[in-house]
């Protein structure tokens, strides 16, 4: 990567933020996984872990007197957002709680191409012809994880963190969109009420044992504090700078998988990785070195 020197200061504090978001998340689908090999429906899972971060989070806006400020004055936006992004995490959680979590990583990373695309798209944001070579080699790297596979059980989980990926990027398209009039805070507090509502309403209750209730709290713990590190970023530089950096979660969770479970990808999906990873690189260093980009 080109000198730090070059690389504006508030686009290195929203780097370092985006960073550690998905060090947190990586732990978090531990968590995930875990609770699933325990027996607890996903829906029990996901239930639980909103509802921790949304405890957590109301704390804190009473302590801060920031009620007020949940009131939003683009309800459609905001509606959108909850639908995209609840619909998203209900298909992390049965992904990363049913699947091999390295496989399942590398396909979520197709998110920060998606993201630079949509970005493109609807936010105007410039991509040269360079940098949609690397988000197409990307691609590239997610097909070979992603080919068919006779076990259907291995490839579902899959397809479905391909489609919550795809949710995710449209919900962070409508963060970026409204940064600087809806605070981060905001969206992560009506995500964790969706998330509530709609896995309070659909889950099957298995009773939770003395011993797996830290891990639901650390679930919700990693899931609230990271969402707010993620769009606390946006306020500091573009998506596009920032979705690189979410290949870090592949090494993180592809560490804690093998020491954990003994989880090895295969001779394809590590290709895949490593393409996937290069990538990301290679359009790191284009996008932060391209004059063009703004905050």
């Amino acid at each position: 990567m080109s000198d730090l020197k070059s690389v504006p200061p508030h686009h290195t504090h929203a780097i370092m933020l985006a960073i550690a978001a998905n060090f947190g998340w990586a732990v978090m689908s531990i968590t995930i996984k875990w609770l699933t090999l325990r027996g607890y429906p996903t829906l029990e899972i996901t239930f639980f872990n909103g509802l921790v971060s949304f405890c957590c989070l109301a704390g804190w806006i009473s302590l801060r007197g920031e009620w007020l400020r949940l009131k939003t004055s683009n309800p459609v936006v905001m509606g959108t957002y909850v639908l995209f992004s609840v619909g998203a995490g209900l298909c992390f959680f049965r992904a990363f709680g049913t699947g091999k979590l390295a496989d399942v990583n590398i396909v979520f990373a197709s998110g920060p191409f998606m993201v630079a695309l949509l970005s493109s798209l609807f936010l105007k944001e410039h991509l040269s012809r360079s940098q949609l070579l690397t988000i197409l080699t990307g691609f590239l790297g997610i097909m070979l994880v992603m080919r068919p596979q006779p076990d259907m059980s291995m490839y579902m989980p899959l397809l479905i963190i391909f489609v919550g990926t795809l949710l995710l990027s449209v919900s962070q398209i409508l963060v970026r969109k409204c940064r600087g009039s809806i605070s981060s805070f905001v969206f992560t507090f009506y995500f964790c009420t969706g998330f509530i509502i709609v896995s309070g309403l659909l889950m099957t209750y298995v009773p939770v044992r003395g011993a797996d209730v830290p891990v639901f709290l650390l679930s919700g713990l990693c899931d609230v504090i990271c969402l707010n590190l993620l769009y606390t970023s946006f306020r500091y530089a573009s998506v596009s700078v920032l979705a690189p950096f979410q290949y870090s979660q592949i090494l993180w969770c592809g560490v804690m998988g093998y020491l954990i479970w003994h989880e090895m990808p295969d001779i394809w999906s590590a290709l895949g990785g490593v393409i996937v990873i290069c990538s990301g690189i290679a359009f790191t260093r284009n996008i932060l070195g391209d004059k063009n980009v703004t905050a």
